[in-house]
């Protein structure tokens, strides 16, 4: 796959439309054997999910966050913001695509009701590693086998931090699955 000539950089829009519409047309503008998309440090708005579905590399300028529960994090190098009460940040039909060195963060004002940080449906060989992903309904929605996740910093799910589930009758009885080194927590919830 071929590689994104420059790092996305945040458009400083809010709302949320912006950074979707450039991610997503730098995704849609790859080749179908997917490549490597780069966020520059700094902070980006997502109002809807972004749809990843060729095998691919995403991968930020860092992504940890700083700072004690009840409080606002600290921003990551790169970092992610999702407005929505609903959507995922990342919704993956791909396989073999790696996730790392950002953080992902539902900003919105009141209590998620759906969408998980990153959603893949039904595929394989996922790699999420060193990212934070905080206040989502599901923060990882996983469906398939062969996951690998580790170093990442997981807070405050509102229902699952960590959903791994099988979608179709051949896999039912997989747990080939990597769950390392991971921090499960609370940031600005009390438990």
């Amino acid at each position: 796959g071929g590689n994104w000539p420059l790092p996305v950089r945040p458009s400083g829009d809010t709302t949320g439309v912006r950074d979707v519409v450039t991610i997503q047309e730098v995704i849609d503008a790859m080749p179908s054997t997917g490549g490597v998309l780069r966020f520059a440090a700094g902070v980006f708005y997502l109002a809807s999910e972004i749809n990843v579905s060729k095998t691919m590399k995403i991968e930020g300028a860092g992504g940890g966050i700083g700072g004690d529960a009840g409080t606002d994090p600290s921003i990551a190098a790169t970092t992610i913001n999702v407005i929505s009460q609903t959507a995922n940040g990342f919704n993956v039909s791909a396989s073999g695509c790696t996730f790392r060195d950002f953080a992902l963060i539902n900003t919105y004002a009141g209590t998620p009701t759906a969408g998980a940080g990153i959603k893949n449906t039904s595929n394989t060989t996922t790699t999420i590693d060193a990212i934070t992903v905080l206040g989502f309904y599901n923060l990882l929605d996983l469906a398939g086998v062969y996951y690998s996740v580790t170093n990442c910093r997981l807070y405050d799910g509102v229902n699952f931090y960590a959903y791994h589930h099988s979608l179709t009758s051949p896999y039912d009885d997989h747990g080939d699955f990597v769950f390392a080194n991971n921090v499960l927590s609370g940031w600005k919830k009390s438990y």
